[in-house]
């Protein structure tokens, strides 16, 4: 039995930060109880360990803190592993969570000091072609770069889906006033995630089993299940093992984006960028894209 099985997680009574924690859980069908505090948080406060929320306590009285580091911590240990053990497929899913919490704090600055019209008009303007706008854009681009199949590193689900899914339910959930519920529709990348997370059954289960009592705030995250869109293609997507093999043939690869396949020397899949050489770690050519032109430029 593991430490994880009827653990504990606190956190207020909406989604939030704890809600990548609570679907990880729910996904691995690991057993947990679901603490939503209401009106004693005052009290509550003092007794965890930064002041803050969510707090995760294990079977045996351990008690974790820090919202991404619990969700690495149930991600390791989940079967399958919802985070990954190689360091470079690892570095990609903290650099895509990272990205969605950057936008998150990109949110709420948006109208930041105005009121009333001002403030609503500010926040239209971010998200439909502004502050907000460009991390989705950038977002986007980076699950066309990386993901594949509706995920958005390699082909399966990872803590970088459920981050990007929780976020993004949580942009369009009617919280924040003036942001346009549509925002999020023209990101095709983006929203094939969205509805990868929404209709795991699991996740399902999770939504459906709260009947009316679901908070306002939370139908977003389970009405993601209704999207639909023309998926595009995702030239350049790359799986889990693909990703590991161009680590290991081509050493040190500092990649910036892909948007075909090509060969390497070597006859491994490389890059589809114009690229230029860096310094070889293992005795094979290493590589650096630019975001520039096709011609392959290698010695």
């Amino acid at each position: 039995m593991s430490n994880l099985d009827n653990c504990k997680v606190t956190y207020f009574p909406i989604a939030g930060r704890a809600e990548p924690l609570r679907l990880a859980l729910t996904i691995s069908g690991i057993p947990f109880e679901d603490i939503r505090l209401k009106g004693n948080w005052p009290e509550v406060k003092g007794s965890t360990p930064w002041g803050q929320v969510p707090v995760l306590e294990l079977s045996d009285g351990t008690r974790m803190a820090q919202a991404k580091s619990l969700v690495r911590f149930v991600g390791r240990q989940t079967s399958p592993q919802l985070y990954p053990d190689d360091p470079y497929l690892a570095q990609r899913v903290d650099e895509l969570v990272d990205a969605v919490e950057d936008m998150a704090a990109t949110v709420r600055e948006a109208g930041k000091g105005l009121e009333g019209d001002a403030k609503l008009a500010a926040r239209k303007e971010a998200a439909e072609s502004g502050t907000i706008y460009a991390w989705l854009a950038k977002i986007n681009g980076f699950i066309r770069t990386y993901g594949s199949g509706g995920y958005s590193i390699g082909s399966q689900l990872t803590t970088a889906d459920l981050a990007l899914f929780c976020s993004t339910c949580s942009l369009v959930s009617g919280v924040f006033d003036g942001i346009p519920l549509d925002c999020v529709n023209k990101f095709t990348n983006i929203q094939q995630v969205r509805k990868q997370v929404a209709t795991l059954p699991a996740v399902m289960k999770w939504y459906d089993d709260k009947g009316d009592s679901i908070a306002e705030s939370e139908k977003a995250y389970r009405d993601a299940r209704n999207i639909t869109a023309p998926w595009a293609q995702s030239r350049g997507s790359r799986s889990m093992q693909s990703l590991m093999n161009m680590t290991q043939d081509h050493g040190s690869v500092q990649m910036s984006y892909f948007l075909a396949p090509q060969s390497c020397k070597c006859g491994r899949p490389g890059p589809g960028l114009r690229l230029t050489p860096t310094a070889p770690y293992c005795g094979r050519p290493s590589w650096e894209t630019t975001s520039s032109g096709q011609t392959d430029k290698r010695n």
